[in-house]
């Protein structure tokens, strides 16, 4: 799934967030989709576009490179 958005309450609110997202006559639901963007979605998540930095270089740039 894809992660929460920015200052969206946490997990307890991103679960809220879901919850209102999937059902269109819910009160929120207009509010919510404005919110968190028309194009975004829950299920919108490529695990082979994750990348991580070397925690090594990060730390290594951070307190020794100079």
């Amino acid at each position: 799934m894809s992660c929460p958005p920015e200052d969206c309450g946490g997990s307890s609110g991103y679960y809220e967030m879901l919850k209102v997202l999937s059902d269109p006559e819910d009160d929120e639901f207009d509010e919510m989709k404005t919110w968190v963007g028309k194009n975004w979605k829950a299920d919108d998540f490529d695990r082979e576009k994750v990348r991580f930095d070397d925690p090594y270089k990060r730390w290594f740039n951070a307190f020794l490179k100079q």
